[in-house]
Order: structure tokens, then sequence, then C-alpha cells
């Protein structure tokens, strides 16, 4: 998509216009599979809804790193083998609940492309029976659990309707502590209420929507993580499997956006040496490139 497109997909999902826009797909048929049919490992009996479940990885993408890939390709921790994602969704949201713009930050549009960069890289090791099914999307909503819903209204027409939409957001030990951080809702019973929602079955009137959660070397501690895990607002969610906790590669879980910044300000200084900056190894080789090309994260 050309960056004048990107761009007008940007302002209507700020303008209200559209909830949310797809920018990049693995194929046009995007959620759904390749194949017509919802692979039969995927089938339920005639009785039972279907269960369609989508990896989001709605992150801030300053910029995608190894990490963001390694969270793209992780598998989900089900019960069984047949569990699993039958699509995958790379999010980037135009108003974030805990960061604003700064100076030296890439743009959204910048952003954006890099994440097309990663998915094109990503969707090579995907493992599956099928053709990878990847797209990278904008939205216009600053919490998970408004993201939950708007992407819920996006995709029910765009999935047959005997399928239950199972969201499971992809994220790390430093975001799900925010999840559950009464000073981003208007009130603590204010969150409880809306999580409450986001989690629960549609059955109970909520959306079903889960988090994978994935150990980053750098925020909790074990001790730390079966601490907050125990805490009387996740618990629950623990217990009833709407919680999960993965890991990654030891390199990739100790990577993040502000060391690849960090980094790339500090090569900068130091001059350019002609071999392969610190930051680099943690990029996929297009996104590194396009850093280079764009001169990206030059200011402090």
């Amino acid at each position: 998509m050309e960056i004048d497109s990107i761009a007008d997909a940007i302002d209507h999902v700020k303008s209200g216009e559209n909830p949310v826009e797809i920018i990049w797909s693995s194929h046009p048929k995007w959620p759904q599979p390749v194949s017509t049919e919802l692979a039969a490992a995927d089938r339920a009996p005639e009785s039972e809804s279907r269960t369609f479940r989508i990896s989001v990885l709605d992150s801030s993408f300053n910029p995608p790193t190894l990490a963001h890939k390694a969270l793209t390709l992780s598998a989900y921790p089900g019960e069984s083998p047949e569990d699993g994602y039958q699509a995958h969704l790379l999010l980037l949201s135009v108003r974030n609940a805990d960061k604003v713009l700064k100076q030296g930050d890439a743009t959204f549009v910048h952003r954006v492309e890099m994440m097309v960069l990663l998915a094109e890289d990503a969707v090579q090791y995907l493992p599956g029976r099928s053709a990878p099914n990847v797209a990278v999307a904008v939205i216009d909503e600053p919490s998970f659990v408004g993201k939950s819903t708007k992407l819920h209204t996006f995709f029910q027409p765009r999935l047959p309707e005997d399928v239950q939409i199972k969201l499971a957001f992809v994220l790390g030990t430093d975001t799900i502590t925010r999840f559950f951080a009464p000073r981003f809702y208007p009130s603590r019973e204010s969150m409880l209420q809306s999580i409450q929602h986001f989690f629960s079955r549609p059955s109970q009137g909520g959306e079903g929507s889960e988090i994978v959660c994935a150990r980053r070397a750098s925020t909790l501690s074990l001790q730390e993580e079966q601490e907050f895990l125990q805490t009387e607002e996740v618990k629950q969610w623990v217990d009833a499997g709407a919680v999960k906790m993965i890991d990654i590669g030891e390199e990739e879980a100790r990577m993040s956006s502000t060391r690849v910044r960090e980094e790339v300000r500090n090569s900068l200084e130091d001059g350019d040496s002609g071999g392969l900056s610190s930051w680099e190894s943690m990029c996929c080789s297009g996104v590194a490139k396009y850093i280079k090309d764009q001169h990206l994260y030059s200011l402090v």
C-alpha cells in the first residue's frame, strides 16, 4: 500500500469512518483461510459453534523487533494439538492509553510500513497445514477492552455465522500489568466491569477474549509474576484459562523497541563502524534497512 493510502486509512479510523482498516494481508480473503472451508480440526458438531481463534498482536511497533516476530510466531498454549490460531493480526492503535508520540519517534505511517515488513518476514516461518493467514491493521482505540469490542464488530460479518470468534491478545508482562491497572479506567469498579465483559463467554454476555502473555526479562521476576497472577483481579481469569503465560526465546525476551531506539542513537553518535550494529540484530533485515533508509530515531 502506498504512503498516501496508509495515511488515508489512518485518517479513516481517526474520523470514525471505519473502526478498523486493513492495510495489508497475506491473501485477499483474510480473515478467512485461503481454503473455502475451515480445516477439519477446527470443525465442531453441527449443534455446536466452531471456534475461530485470532491472534492479535497489539503494540506500538516503534520499531518492530524480533520479539514482535517471536510473539507473532508463538503457538497458542492450548490443551490439545487441535487448539491453535486460525488467523493472525498485527494491530497498531493510533491512540494509545499510555504513550504519546515523542520527538524522534517513527510516525504512524513509518510504523505501519515496518509492520508490513515484519509480517512479510514472519509468514515465511508460520507453521500450519495451509497458507499463512496474516494481516496488518490500524485502529483508533486506546484500551484493550475497546479494541476487543471493535474487532468483534469488524470480524462478525466477515466470518461464517456458525463461527464463534475468539480473540487472543498476545502481549508481554510489561503490558498485562497495565491491563489490570485501575489508573487506565475511570474507577476500579469500572475496570472490574470492563474486564468481566472482556473475558466472560458470549453465553454470559461477554466477548470471550483471552490474553496470552509472554514473559519479558526486563519486567517481572518469576516471584513477582506469581504474586501478580494470584491477585484478586487476575486469579479468577487465570483459573478460567482466559489468561495464559508463555515463553519466547531468551534473547527475544530481552529485546525491546526502547533498546533499539537507544542503540540506533548511540550508533549515530559513535559513527558508522562499517559492521553490523548491535541494534540490527534485534530487528528483521527488512525493518533494519528501513530504519537506516528513513533515518529514523536520529533525534534524542
